[in-house]
């Protein structure tokens, strides 16, 4: 039997990625996760959770799982996003 958790990112699930965040020495990118009804924002590599309108604290560490799982993808979506041409448009 898979012990693979299902994902907590359905079909009617949108998330956004900013761009590299630098605080300090520090990196870090904003994960915006949102469905019909709920968001939730959350900082990584921390997984500090920024805002939640709606999400239980079990789906919570769900969504900070699977972003933990998808680190290296989410970075390098990061890392191709200009934020001045994300502004300017």
């Amino acid at each position: 039997m898979d012990n693979k958790t299902a994902s907590p990112i359905t079909p009617e699930t949108r998330m956004s990625v900013s761009g590299i965040l630098h605080r300090g020495s520090d990196r870090a990118v904003c994960v915006m996760i949102e469905d019909t009804a709920r968001s939730i924002e959350i900082r990584i590599p921390e997984g500090e959770i920024l805002a939640n309108k709606g999400y239980t604290e079990k789906e919570a560490e769900d969504l900070i799982s699977y972003l933990n799982e998808n680190m290296d993808d989410i970075l390098e979506t990061a890392r191709g996003i200009n934020p001045m041409k994300a502004f300017m448009s």
